[in-house]
């Protein structure tokens, strides 16, 4: 009865477990074994039926995964039962498509909106789908190709903008990662590497340059500010912060000018020479037992201030055009009374090392300035020149000596310009000095050797070879003359000095002007 009702109520089970108990209390009833074998029978369909419903409800809805539970939840109650394992098979495969529609979908939209990154990703899931799939594998490659090109071109925008940006080592770090993704670019990008590596620097010097001008300390701040200028004369406010610096530092008292200074000082003088005198005022306040004697005189030591020398030694330690350490720099920065020397083991005295200069170098204008190689081998040329109004060296000031160069090659120009200086010495003596000429300069293969504008006087020119080479005889002259002075007593009472030791041969007379004279051939005493 209880088999019964549960049998109605759908509940297989409880069904099965009432016939069973039944079985036992009566095991010869043959009838209720048959019972149990007809319900053991619908309770496996009724379970078959349930399944396939969910399955073909889970695919409907798209959920491939359940479904395909379901279908072999099925086929385990019918393992031989073909039609389930076609039904399973089908549902595989209807999952497989879904999934190669939907990859094909997502790698057309990565491919529209060039996320290459994405797009790679779901054509390789594709692959895993459809590994014979030829023209998706064609596919692939292309899309690895485009996505090597747009991180290139993001590599290089990137790189681009932070150069401009002065984010010199972001910059760097980009072409780094760029170079990894194009190597045949190599030398290009190693170039901007460089120079982005150069900018680094011009801007930290700068920033802390800045920095010091801050805290006062100009000398510092004019260091740097130099050493940029000499690389890159145009950097940023290079240039308007040095004058400021240079002017401010002029400004600034040193530290022993303030008045509390002086107050100390003098205190500390006054009791200095009160404790030095001390035995001398006892004795003056001390009534003496003897009388001094009609022409005796107390003397007191005295003392002599020695004499501070001035200027100071700038040193040439390359042979570029330009840059700290060069002729150019030190010229630029050499000041009354400096002495400009060339490192000999730069430029050796048996093996002269050449200066080729490019533009105008600057004047001396500050007086008292020495050019000094006679203890190297230096030569200024000036083959690279080709304006006619650009000069070799050029003097505008007082007492400055040029000892030691060869200077050669500044054709249709003047290889040295007095301009208005006087008192001026243009060479030496060509025994002093380890250089190929000692103090004196050869100054040959020019337009015009030597000129002395009128407005100076009191110029020495002694111990050169004007057009010869160093033997002193080879010829080697000089275009228009080798030497130009200008007459005029009014301006210049002053006479100029041609020294009895100049060689002076083989240059051209010039066409020069009338009222100059012109100092040509064969002037050696």
């Amino acid at each position: 009865m209880n088999a019964g009702q549960s049998i109605a109520k759908g509940n297989y089970p409880k069904a099965i477990s009432a016939i069973q108990t039944a079985i036992q209390l009566a095991p010869e009833d043959r009838s209720s074994k048959e019972w149990l074998a007809s319900i053991q029978g619908d309770q496996a369909n009724a379970q078959l039926r349930l399944h396939q419903s969910l399955a073909d409800q889970a695919e409907a809805a798209g959920n491939w995964e359940a479904a395909i539970t379901a279908r072999e939840a099925a086929l385990k109650l019918h393992p031989d039962d073909q039609r389930l394992i076609e039904q399973l098979q089908k549902t595989q495969v209807a999952k497989q498509q879904a999934q190669i529609k939907e990859l094909r979908s997502k790698i057309e939209q990565a491919k529209q909106e060039r996320n290459w990154d994405t797009a790679i990703l779901a054509t390789q899931e594709y692959l895993l789908l459809s590994p014979d799939d030829q023209e998706v594998k064609k596919e692939l490659a292309l899309l690895k190709v485009e996505q090597q090109t747009s991180k290139v071109k993001t590599l290089k925008s990137q790189a681009e903008a932070a150069s401009k940006a002065e984010k010199w080592e972001d910059a760097i770090q980009r072409w780094q990662a760029y170079l990894v993704e194009k190597p045949e670019d190599r030398a290009k990008v190693e170039r901007l590497m460089e120079q982005a590596k150069q900018k680094a620097a011009l801007l930290r010097d700068y920033e802390t340059a800045q920095a010091y001008l801050k805290k006062r300390q100009y000398n510092r701040a004019i260091h740097l500010l130099q050493g940029i200028i000499a690389k890159d004369p145009t950097y940023k406010a290079s240039s308007r912060l040095l004058v400021e610096a240079v002017e401010a530092n002029k400004q600034k008292k040193p530290i022993w000018k303030t008045p509390w200074v002086y107050a100390g000082a003098s205190v500390l003088i006054m009791a200095v020479v009160v404790i030095i005198m001390l035995p001398q005022i006892k004795i003056w306040i001390k009534p003496s037992q003897e009388p001094v004697g009609i022409g005796e005189v107390i003397s007191t030591p005295t003392t002599s201030a020695s004499l501070t020398p001035r200027g100071k030694t700038i040193y040439v330690s390359n042979a570029n055009d330009s840059g700290l350490a060069s002729f150019r720099y030190a010229l630029t920065v050499a000041q009354e009374y400096d002495t400009i020397i060339f490192n000999p083991n730069i430029f050796p005295p048996d093996n002269p090392m050449r200066i080729f200069i490019n533009s105008e170098l600057p004047r001396i204008t500050k007086g008292h300035i020495t050019l000094d190689a006679s203890n190297a081998g230096v030569i200024l040329d000036g083959s690279n020149i080709e304006d006619d109004k650009i000069f070799g060296l050029i003097i505008s000031s007082d007492y400055n000596k040029v000892m030691g160069l060869q200077i050669v090659n500044f054709r249709n120009i003047q290889a040295v310009y007095v301009e208005g200086g006087a008192h001026n010495q243009i060479g030496g003596d060509r025994n002093q000095g380890l250089g190929p000429v000692g103090q004196g300069n050869l100054i040959s293969n020019n337009g015009v050797g030597i000129q002395l504008l009128s407005i100076g006087g009191g110029n020495v020119i002694t111990g050169n070879l004007i057009g010869t080479e160093l033997d002193g005889f080879t010829p080697m002259g000089n275009a228009a003359i080798g030497i130009v002075i200008e007459e005029n007593e009014t301006i210049s009472p002053i006479p100029n000095t041609i020294g009895p030791d100049n060689i002076i041969a083989n240059n051209g007379t010039g066409g020069m002007d009338r009222g100059l004279s012109l100092i040509q051939e064969c002037l050696a005493w």
